[in-house]
């Protein structure tokens, strides 16, 4: 309910793919795992309810996923994401390594 735009999630779920990718360590090693973010915003045009909220947010981590690991992607997709995959979601440029 704080963001003014959509743009000030960003920070956030770049400080969760961080906090996700950073290795664990324990007795048999380094434990590494990555994740894939989906975003969608409410309100929308059409105020979706929650369930079409979820499937959005579904959408777009799987086009997070279509994108490589450790990235985030929101929905709905832009144009460019659009013409190169059929998944919605735009998938960011903004993966951590």
């Amino acid at each position: 309910p704080d963001l003014i735009r959509p743009a000030d999630a960003l920070p956030t779920v770049q400080r969760l793919l961080q906090a996700a990718s950073t290795p664990v360590e324990d007795a048999a090693g380094a434990l590494r795992v990555s994740a894939s973010i989906g975003i969608a915003y409410f309100p929308q045009d059409g105020a979706p309810g929650p369930d079409a909220l979820l499937q959005r947010a579904d959408e777009a981590m799987y086009a997070a996923k279509h994108g490589g690991r450790n990235r985030y992607a929101e929905w709905p997709p832009d144009e460019a994401t659009r013409s190169n995959t059929s998944l919605a979601g735009s998938a960011g440029a903004n993966s951590q390594p």
